[in-house]
């Protein structure tokens, strides 16, 4: 992942050089959920209040997508009976970086 204003120095994964002065590359994970277009502010104060989502001199860290539409055909086989067609829900999506530690995962699903 690429942070901005992270410490001075080497990048933080062995032979890769900084993105530049301000930029460095860091191991992570990002993480994008899609949620009905209502819920993203709810979903953004659980992930923030989970991981912090710390980014060099930032917290707070996270991309709000516009709302969009998600779209599928439910085949019967889970909770939703089998649609006949597609149906189309409007989502937003947020993506935010999590540090490299599996743990953080963890605790922001259970969070979220």
């Amino acid at each position: 992942m690429l942070c901005s204003d992270c410490k001075k120095g080497e990048s933080a994964i062995e032979g890769l050089e900084r993105a530049s002065e301000r930029l460095s590359v860091e191991r992570g994970f990002r993480m994008s959920v899609q949620m009905p277009q209502t819920h993203p502010s709810k979903v953004a104060q659980a992930a923030v209040a989970a991981a912090g989502l710390p980014c060099g001199a930032h917290d707070g860290d996270l991309l709000a997508g516009s709302v969009g539409q998600h779209q599928s055909r439910s085949l019967g086989t889970g909770r939703n009976p089998a649609s006949t067609g597609v149906i189309s829900i409007a989502c937003a999506v947020l993506s935010f970086l999590l540090p490299d530690d599996v743990s953080h995962l963890d605790r922001m699903l259970a969070r979220i």
